[in-house]
């Protein structure tokens, strides 16, 4: 590939991230839906599976810093999403679980992502998106065989 394309590939996934984001934030808190702090950290302890997990299992199984984890966390339990209890073992430590508004909350916020993706990726065909599932898996891989960790997904609704 020339160094013009790259560049030119490179600025149009730059620029889809920001965009797909930002649509996806500004909907979600025009629907009220803002409360959700950090969709990745409330799904690492939805899929616990009613198992506690600390900050730092949080951390990793997000892929986001332990910091990020502790504000979004403190956010959330101050929301009643998430509680937090501390550890009998090691009182450094805290154990985090999900409450039930936090599950149906997070469950609102799956359903509503059902209702706009279709909206972004409208006009697109059936085989151009599957040209873009394609691309998309193949850069995927090839980040982690530069040892690039995937994030983890918001279950297989997105």
């Amino acid at each position: 590939m020339d160094h013009e394309n790259t560049k030119r590939i490179h600025r149009h996934i730059c620029s889809l991230s920001k965009m797909y984001i930002e649509y996806i934030n500004k909907t979600f808190l025009e629907h009220d839906l803002s409360v959700m702090c950090n969709p990745l950290v409330i799904a690492a302890v939805k899929n616990a599976e009613g198992r506690f997990l600390t900050q730092k299992e949080i951390a990793q199984e997000a892929g986001i810093s332990q910091p990020a984890v502790a504000r979004a966390v403190e956010k959330m339990v101050s929301s009643g999403l998430l509680e937090k209890i501390e550890d009998e073992r090691d009182r450094r430590c805290y154990n985090i679980s999900i409450t039930e508004k936090g599950k149906a909350l997070f469950d609102e916020y799956l359903a509503f992502g059902l209702e706009i993706i279709p909206k972004i990726y409208k006009g697109i065909s059936n085989e151009d998106l599957a040209a873009l599932i394609r691309c998309s898996k193949k850069l995927i891989d090839n980040l982690k065989d530069l040892g690039i960790k995937a994030p983890m997904l918001l279950g297989s609704t997105f």
